[in-house]
């Protein structure tokens, strides 16, 4: 049976804007600047790097989406 937040979870990956569920709601976001855009890529690239380079942990982008299954 599906709960509240499977049914959320469905409608955000249907949301064709970026979107992200805030206190049980879809709630529309706006897009990330260039200024934005830059940094995160430039601090994700030295976080695989060091990932690389130790074998400890990962780097992933940034509007990448986590479900916590815990």
């Amino acid at each position: 049976m599906a709960t509240v937040e499977d049914t959320l979870v469905d409608e955000l990956y249907r949301t064709p804007e970026k979107a992200e569920i805030v206190h049980g709601r879809i709630v529309i976001m706006s897009p990330a600047s260039d200024e934005h855009g830059q940094g995160s890529l430039e601090i994700t690239v030295s976080l695989r790097e060091y990932a690389r380079r130790t074998g400890i942990g990962r780097a992933v982008g940034d509007n990448v989406g986590f479900l916590d299954e815990s």
